[in-house]
């Protein structure tokens, strides 16, 4: 590779300066270090973030950069945009790049399409000649383990009870039910969408609301009145 892209998603610059109380937003060097006065600041944490993935992989003769996507609307966003920061890339002659998302968990409709799909269409067609997703973190067991591990310190600190169980619908034994369950971008990755939800709907209540988020849409199934 010749050069690897952290993106991050972008909001609007005006919702950055909401918050920047102390006035030092300048959307730019401003975001080198965190400080008490910027520390509320999403673009210096983004910048930062990415240094210290930089620092942590040992990556001292790796070209890389911050850019943020997904912007829409007339309004200006965090700077620079993800597609007219790769092609400013090609005119630069890095024509092989990697786009690593340390703002997604897990791969979306964001991730897989617009960057996927859209973005890599628009740099190859614009002169590039590799470009790599990387992968977000998804269903990783260590990544699944580790945010495990930081929730039970948390809750032993704020001495809360947390029953935590990773497991498959139809291996969850349980006898209770509940109000809500949420099945949130996973039925895109089961074999059997129709036994998954089907599973899934046992543990509703009878006025019971099931969630299902996938790429493209949310849908919600009421379970009926027994």
């Amino acid at each position: 590779m010749d050069h690897v892209i952290f993106s991050y998603h972008g909001v609007p610059e005006k919702t950055i300066k909401k918050s920047d109380k102390h006035n030092v937003c300048e959307f730019g060097q401003c975001c080198s270090e965190i400080s008490e006065t910027n520390r509320f600041c999403y673009r210096a944490q983004c910048v930062q973030t990415t240094e210290n993935i930089v620092n942590a992989l040992g990556w001292d003769a790796v070209d890389y950069s911050v850019a943020f996507q997904s912007r829409f609307g007339p309004l200006p966003w965090l700077q620079p945009y993800l597609d007219e920061h790769l092609k400013e890339l090609i005119e630069n002659g890095d024509k092989k790049v990697a786009v690593i998302t340390p703002s997604f968990i897990s791969d979306c409709l964001e991730t897989l399409f617009e960057i996927g799909e859209e973005y890599k269409h628009e740099f190859m067609e614009g002169g590039g000649t590799d470009f790599k997703r990387v992968p977000n973190l998804n269903n990783e067991p260590v990544w699944f383990a580790s945010v495990f591990e930081i929730a039970k310190i948390h809750s032993r600190k704020k001495k809360l009870k947390i029953n935590y169980i990773c497991t498959s619908p139809e291996r969850l034994k349980i006898k209770k039910k509940f109000d809500v369950v949420l099945n949130m971008e996973i039925v895109e990755h089961v074999e059997n969408v129709d036994f998954f939800i089907n599973q899934s709907t046992k543990f509703l209540k009878k006025s019971g609301i099931m969630f299902i988020a996938t790429l493209l849409s949310l849908i919600h199934i009421s379970e009926p009145t027994r």
